[in-house]
């Protein structure tokens, strides 16, 4: 268990990370093109890279393979860590709660766990 926390600190500090350089990036490329380019595109792409990038990098680090169903997470985690850049990490936790409060609610009716069910 304390394994866990301590991967799940390291996956949030790792996020926060990635969307604090692809901002970075996104801002130097806005600049650089003048506004010419839709700085969401310009986010979606340099996140999904970054974190491929940081993929690879830890596999490097830590000596492991990568597997094909571990670059399909790291591009939909790209997906978040871009969304993140673009709306704002205020935005994107209120989200995350949100859908974690659904899944739960959700996940509690259908276990008939909250009462909502005909007795």
């Amino acid at each position: 268990m304390e394994n866990l926390m301590k991967y799940i600190v390291f996956g949030i500090i790792l996020l926060n990370i990635l969307i604090g350089l692809t901002n970075i990036i996104v801002e130097f490329v806005k600049r650089l093109t003048w506004d010419k380019v839709n700085t969401n595109y310009v986010a979606a792409v340099v996140g999904i890279a970054l974190t491929v990038a940081a993929l690879f990098a830890l596999a490097a680090v830590l000596g492991f393979a990568v597997l094909w169903y571990y670059i399909l997470a790291a591009v939909l985690l790209g997906i978040l860590v871009s969304y993140g850049a673009m709306v704002g990490y205020d935005k994107l936790w209120s989200q995350i709660k949100s859908i974690a409060k659904q899944t739960q609610n959700s996940v509690g009716e259908a276990s008939g766990l909250t009462g909502g069910g005909k007795a």
